[in-house]
């Protein structure tokens, strides 16, 4: 069956264009945003629309907008830009993620059947995450004359949720960003 071929307008392609000169990234909007460790300052190009769910964590935090808010591609692009030191706590979400190192150098982790797992990544190098598996990842240091790294981020889905790990969850609690019903479901579990 042939695919079905559209002309849009110049309009409506232009509304498919971004300019990062013209995008305003944000440092606030995650729970974690201003603790020791976490600072980031993050791009939503497109996708990465809140989860449908009432009460889940949206990957890009609350405050955030798309760029390009009109496509439903079924995935979200963004960027991270921060300094050594800096990145997310573990957390998993309900769709693949995949990132790529465009200036510095990441450490993503994992949490695996060994423990815990790592990859170091360079300039242009690339980690994919199955839906399911903790992760996260840390700018550990800088390209010369630069003074931040960047990573790109793809995540799958047009509503993709995320949680922050145990660990992390608690954390959050003890500096008072969550309250102390979001370790609930971690105490059913066990």
């Amino acid at each position: 069956m042939p695919i079905a071929v559209i002309k849009p307008s110049n309009e409506d392609m232009q509304r498919c264009v971004v300019r990062h000169r013209e995008m305003r990234g944000t440092a606030d909007g995650f729970p974690d945003s201003d603790l020791p460790g976490c600072y980031r300052v993050l791009y939503n190009y497109m996708g990465f629309a809140p989860p449908a769910e009432p009460g889940a964590t949206s990957p890009v935090g609350n405050t955030v907008q798309p760029s390009i808010k009109h496509l439903k591609a079924g995935f979200g692009v963004a960027f991270v830009k921060t300094t050594p030191g800096n990145g997310v706590p573990f957390h998993v979400h309900d769709a693949n993620e995949t990132f790529m190192s465009l200036s510095g150098t990441w450490r993503c982790e994992w949490e695996g059947a060994e423990g815990v797992g790592h990859a170091i990544l360079g300039q242009y190098d690339l980690i994919s995450f199955p839906a399911g598996v903790q992760r996260r990842f840390e700018s550990v240091a800088l390209d010369p004359g630069t003074t931040e790294g960047i990573l790109l981020g793809v995540l799958g889905g047009d509503h993709p949720g995320a949680e922050y790990s145990p660990e992390a969850t608690e954390m959050l609690v003890k500096a008072g960003k969550l309250p102390p019903e979001a370790l609930e479901p971690f105490r059913k579990a066990a």
